[in-house]
């Protein structure tokens, strides 16, 4: 198990412990520390560039200017970013294709009118980790997620195209 701090400015907000074993039955178990929007991330991002916001820290690590939302239903985590004037652009895991749960939280914020990232059948890993383990460089991975953004109707036509 490692321990994953989250900071918000100089203080730790919470830490998620995540299990490397496959084994082990719960992957994810995040401990309060000082409370706050518990986002993996944020004192290093650029507040004046789009930010885009993953499931996971890991994740996050590979994408310029991202953070990661701990939870990805927590609105909390959302409002706060645009509270400090960021423009937001949401990176799911690929199984929004077969998961109706991360489906539905990508239908809400294409709705809520976000930059979203719709994969298509150039990308087969499950999530940006999975790409990097499976040998996509940092930079063309990025590349690859600018031009795979799209908000409103696009993203809805796009999505819809994908998803036959």
């Amino acid at each position: 198990c490692i321990g994953i701090p989250f900071h918000i400015d100089d203080k730790i907000s919470f830490v998620q412990c995540r299990t490397i074993e496959k084994e082990c039955g719960m992957r994810y178990i995040t401990f309060e520390v000082d409370g706050g929007p518990k986002i993996f991330g944020y004192n290093n991002i650029d507040k004046s560039k789009t930010v885009s916001v993953l499931e996971g820290p890991f994740d996050s690590t590979f994408v310029y200017n991202a953070v990661a939302n701990a939870g990805a239903a927590d609105q909390s985590n959302t409002d706060f970013l645009v509270q400090q004037g960021c423009e937001l652009r949401f990176i799911f895991d690929r199984d929004y294709e077969t998961n109706p749960q991360v489906r539905k939280h990508l239908d809400k914020r294409i709705e809520q009118g976000y930059n979203v990232v719709i994969y298509d059948k150039n990308f087969q890993y499950k999530d940006i980790n999975d790409a990097i383990i499976g040998g996509w460089d940092i930079s063309l991975l990025n590349s690859y997620l600018d031009k795979r953004t799209f908000t409103g109707l696009k993203a809805k036509i796009e999505l819809s195209r994908i998803a036959r």
